[in-house]
């Protein structure tokens, strides 16, 4: 009986069997797909990739072993070429070629069954491995898009140059961004503040400026420490009774303490505040010296302590220790000092605007409250001129006074306000070595600190102090 093998059948026998895949190769009726599944099949191959994204189309198929058939006309092979694994790539064509052998080797029963399987196992493949892709591809934009949100790491020195730039003006925002290689964002984001500094202004100070992007410029006041550095304004290191320990060693019996002022500012500042004065004179309207007619709040200096008073003949050895009723100092004059970034202020007379004082956190000395503004009877004829002060005489008898320089260091607390002399030509004050006053400072807290971790120990406090401070 002859063969019924078609010839397109033999070739491909012979072709399988020179390839080692069977043996024998059994008859294979291949069913032609319908009208509805060729439309199905051209629709979803418009729509590409598209059927990673909707399961519900390979579930369709999966019952039918028409759709399978990887030699049918209008089913898309995936070639699986996107570059992102040769690897993965070669595996995929072996099991579209293990795939066409299994066709051609199985008989009708077992072939749609293993077919399937392996047609879902290649699809299922490309799918994860596209979208593993795509993830990646996610990861990447979102590190890409983080990059812009990334923060500037400046040391605070380098900081602390920035914004004195800044603040100053003494470049424009690209200038410093470039000059300091900054993100073009980091200067957006940074609050205006300040660093404090003691200043004193001194004529040698003239070299350029080599901290900030544009050279050449002149230094300000505010921008060179001190040389007599009493106190960081916001970090004190002495309190006014450190100052009073001190000059009472020097010969200033009164320990340079100027008294009767009440502080009348907010109960948070419990630490010391100093600053150098920046001294105010008013007088009766028909004084004879000239009125003053600049406005000394708007230059007041940073960091300085504001000190108002009044003659000697317009005071009182008591209380309520002046004769002028009227406040010389008030609500807008205390904001003004403070955008300024003064220190404090001290005023030998009275004040007014109490609560705008206390809202402001703003720290302030004083002999009374008023209610009534200076102008009545009062004006300004002095702007850092020497101003002096009426006190009672040490022996209780004999009145006194104390003269307070513009530069002349003022400390002050809950303890009251302490006046630290500087460049006196006159009294006792004149012999007064400020940086041996300072040095005596330092060694006196230490010895006090150590005097007082003897007595928490049970030391008998005259015999810890005698042996601590016999050591300054």
């Amino acid at each position: 009986m002859g063969s019924k093998v078609s010839k397109p059948a033999s070739k491909l026998a012979a072709s399988a069997a020179a390839a080692g895949a069977l043996a024998k190769v059994s008859r294979q009726k291949v069913q032609l797909p319908t009208a509805e599944l060729k439309a199905r099949n051209e629709a979803l191959q418009h729509t590409g990739e598209q059927a990673s994204s909707h399961p519900q189309v390979l579930r369709a198929t999966k019952n039918d072993a028409s759709t399978n058939d990887a030699f049918h006309p209008s089913k898309p092979i995936p070639e699986g070429k996107d570059g992102m694994d040769p690897q993965a790539d070669q595996k995929f064509i072996d099991l579209i070629t293990n795939l066409s052998r299994q066709i051609q080797s199985h008989d009708a029963s077992n072939n749609a069954s293993n077919s399937q399987q392996a047609n879902m196992t290649a699809l299922k493949l490309l799918i994860n491995r596209k979208r593993l892709y795509a993830a990646g591809q996610n990861q990447a934009e979102a590190h890409t898009n983080s990059t812009s949100n990334k923060r500037t790491v400046v040391n605070p020195k380098t900081l602390s140059a920035i914004i004195d730039a800044v603040n100053d003006s003494h470049g424009s925002k690209e200038e410093v961004t470039k000059y300091y290689q900054l993100e073009e964002d980091f200067l957006d984001g940074l609050e205006r503040f300040r660093v404090a500094h003691n200043v004193v202004m001194m004529k040698e100070h003239t070299k350029e400026d080599q901290i900030g992007p544009i050279k050449g410029r002149q230094p300000k006041q505010t921008e060179h420490d001190d040389e007599i550095p009493v106190a960081d304004p916001e970090n004190p290191r002495y309190t006014p009774c450190d100052v009073s320990d001190a000059l009472v060693q020097f010969g200033i019996k009164n320990g340079g303490y100027l008294p009767n002022l009440t502080k009348r500012s907010a109960l948070s500042q419990k630490l010391a505040v100093v600053g150098q004065a920046y001294t105010v004179l008013y007088a009766p309207l028909d004084d004879p010296r000239p009125e003053v007619k600049q406005s000394y709040i708007d230059e007041v200096p940073s960091s300085s302590f504001v000190v108002i008073a009044l003659p000697e003949a317009q005071q009182l050895a008591s209380a309520p220790y002046v004769t002028v009723n009227n406040a010389l100092y008030g609500g807008l004059m205390l904001m003004r000092a403070k955008y300024r970034q003064a220190a404090g202020t001290v005023v030998f007379g009275r004040i007014r605007d109490i609560d705008e004082h206390r809202d402001l956190d703003f720290p302030v000395w004083l002999y009374g409250l008023g209610s009534t503004a200076p102008g009545p009877v009062v004006r300004v004829v002095g702007i850092n001129v020497p101003v002096l002060v009426k006190v009672v005489g040490v022996d209780g008898e004999n009145t006194g006074s104390t003269v307070i320089n513009p530069g002349d260091f003022i400390v002050g607390d809950e303890n009251g306000v302490v006046r630290l002399p500087v460049g006196h030509t006159s009294g006792p004050e004149s012999q007064i070595d400020v940086n041996k006053v300072l040095t005596y400072i330092s060694k006196r807290v230490e010895a006090d600190s150590k005097v007082s971790e003897d007595i928490k120990l049970g030391r008998p406090a005259a015999e810890a102090q005698k042996y601590w401070r016999s050591k300054i």
